[in-house]
């Protein structure tokens, strides 16, 4: 059975490829939540979000340290972030 789209050939083109892509696997998963943290069972609905927990975060201490306080992340974007709210006029690479 064909399924006839409606719409412009570019919107045509659009949604074939969004399916394509579903249906291989690549992108997004196949539902929301669906790659669970094998260690904390926690949930993303990205592969790559979990490897990255599992790298960074997912029984790890906190990594990236403050050099202008003893606060402490897990992330280092948090980490810039933090220094650019709390330590304003404080260059984060000397």
């Amino acid at each position: 059975m064909a399924v006839v789209l409606a719409g412009t050939w570019k919107e045509q083109e659009g949604l074939r490829r969004m399916a394509a892509s579903l249906s291989s696997g690549r992108g997004i998963s196949s539902g929301a939540g669906s790659f669970a943290c094998p260690d904390c069972h926690k949930t993303y609905r990205y592969k790559r979000n979990m490897v990255s927990h599992l790298r960074f975060e997912c029984n790890k201490e906190p990594q990236f340290c403050c050099p202008y306080c003893p606060h402490r992340y897990k992330q280092k974007a948090t980490l810039t972030s933090h220094v650019a709210t709390k330590h304003s006029g404080m260059s984060f690479f000397n």
